[in-house]
């Protein structure tokens, strides 16, 4: 193991270019103009250099009246690095479901394009719409009160219920204000993506291009490729979710599942096995000890940046150890941090928990809850989730469907109609997913090949959640064959090549131990 790779644990999960700023350009993205397309300046800062350029696409709030009010959505349109690029664009469809960074917190998103999707500026101009409620689209629907909720949550020892609590009251609060500030909540869904995405194509004057989507995104970039298909030449789906309602209700079972994946891969890693052989009975002892002893430690504020008090206990672990599932860096430390934890040993823990403590600030909470509350809530069945996990883990993860319903009862928005796989069987269709990630389903890639046998599916067993957006190179190598022959089988040789995860070894840990000390 490399010390540039444990470095990467202490200082992030991604590869971010963190550069100097400069405002960002507002000449429009193409020479074709729309009256529904406003060239900007970016929202956000740009690293000097970056070729991007901005916009505002106008879209009716409500479709079935396209006179009524209207909403206004972010474009970012990085150019390609190629002096010659193809004229198909990659548009960037984001998840969440209601991903995509709120207003402050884009800097990373925006700033790292130029290096987390290079394969895609290669050869092609790289569009990100912001969608409705989200980054800096308007009107944006992030909730403050719920995110310095999580961090006040963060800052004392907490009991499941009393962190349901303290999160409930604040979107109740944030959506009180939606309500009064006259947005209808009704218009956020995934028919409205898909017609601003097509929207935007026609503003932009572009004839054909493809869709990327990671996540809940999946939904509307096939929805698009079966409505459009004479504007689609292929789309890469990423940890796809075509199943909203079961996503929703299964926490607990897709956090054990990846669990499990981590425990059986330690235990067929000779090195691992042999210095984390009790990793599984570990993370359950680490519970209990953090559920009597909490630790404090102090961090800097996600938001201000002030010095506070972190309390990690038993919920606080659990929540980092999921968290961590879906960064294929962390994974790397988990056995040691798991077991190290179950002995009273936290120092890598508390590493680890502070950098994911602001992780809520990645998703907009008012579209979160309005596309769950019209498109999955509505067929929620009763069966529960089985699980051989503790009663406290449980607990825990099964707060976000107690929000969800707590949340829904409250805003009583109808709903739409359950989302089903179309079959785009004439579009080049490319599947990722991460073994280690609790987020996409076999069951999602299996939903996906039943409609479309010919779509090309691909499980990465050493990745987790996004597999693009991470250290080995071989999903981007795959993804730069299929977008050069799309109607191609893709062959790429690095597939037949995949390692075993490497997980830190105790060795490891002590040379990471002593190599940051000396610094």
């Amino acid at each position: 193991m490399s010390l540039q790779r444990m470095f990467t644990f202490l200082f992030g999960t991604g590869l971010l270019t963190l550069l100097l700023s400069s405002q960002g350009s507002s000449i429009a993205p193409t020479s074709a103009q729309n009256d529904n397309f406003t060239p900007s300046e970016c929202g956000f800062y740009v690293p000097v250099g970056m070729p991007v350029k901005c916009g505002y696409l106008t879209v009716p709030a409500d479709r079935a009246n396209p006179d009524g009010e209207t909403m206004r959505l972010h474009v970012s349109y990085f150019q390609s690095f190629s002096e010659t690029p193809v004229d198909d664009p990659i548009v960037y469809v984001m998840g969440g479901v209601g991903g995509g960074p709120g207003s402050d917190e884009s800097i990373a998103l925006y700033q790292g394009v130029d290096v987390d999707f290079a394969i895609f500026l290669e050869h092609r101009d790289f569009i990100v719409l912001d969608q409705r409620g989200m980054g800096y689209s308007e009107p944006n629907l992030n909730c403050r009160a719920y995110e310095q909720a999580i961090i006040a949550n963060a800052q004392a020892a907490q009991t499941p219920n009393t962190i349901y609590q303290s999160l409930e009251s604040a979107l109740q609060d944030c959506f009180a204000t939606f309500n009064a500030e006259g947005i209808d909540l009704r218009h956020f869904s995934t028919e409205n993506t898909t017609a601003d995405l097509e929207d935007l194509r026609a503003a932009l004057g572009i004839e054909s291009w493809n869709l990327y989507a990671v996540g809940y995104g999946a939904q509307p970039a096939l929805n698009y490729a079966r409505d459009y298909p004479e504007h689609t030449r292929s789309i890469i789906l990423s940890s796809p979710i075509t199943d909203l309602p079961t996503w929703l209700q299964s926490e607990v079972s897709r956090v054990e599942a990846s669990l499990q994946t981590l425990y059986t891969s330690c235990a067929q890693s000779e090195e691992c096995n042999t210095d984390f052989p009790q990793v599984s009975t570990a993370f359950e002892e680490a519970i209990a000890l953090l559920a009597e002893n909490p630790v404090t430690i102090e961090i800097a504020h996600p938001i201000v940046g002030v010095p506070m008090d972190f309390v990690i206990d038993d919920d606080q672990f659990i929540e980092t150890v999921k968290w961590s599932l879906l960064f294929a860096e962390n994974i790397l430390f988990l056995p040691f941090i798991i077991e190290t934890t179950a002995v009273g040993s936290y120092r890598f823990l508390a590493i680890l928990a502070s950098q994911l403590v602001n992780i809520a600030q990645f998703t907009n909470e008012g579209t979160h809850y309005a596309l769950l509350c019209q498109e999955a809530i509505p067929y929620i069945n009763d069966v529960g989730d089985e699980t051989t996990l503790n009663a406290i883990a449980v607990e825990h993860l099964k707060i976000n469907l107690k929000l969800a319903q707590s949340i829904c009862q409250t805003l009583n928005l109808p709903p739409h109609a359950r989302f089903e796989v179309p079959n785009i069987t004439k579009i080049p269709l490319l599947v990722f997913r991460g073994e280690y990630e609790h987020v996409s389903l076999e069951s999602d890639i299996e939903a996906i090949l039943a409609m479309n046998p010919n779509a090309q599916t691909f499980t990465f067993p050493n990745l987790t959640y996004d597999v693009l957006y991470s250290w080995d190179i071989c999903p981007q190598l795959v993804t730069a064959d299929f977008l050069e022959a799309p109607q191609q089988t893709i062959n790429t040789p690095c597939l037949q090549a995949i390692e075993p995860t490497d997980f830190m070894s105790i060795a490891d840990m002590l040379q990471l131990q002593g190599s940051y000390t000396a610094e």
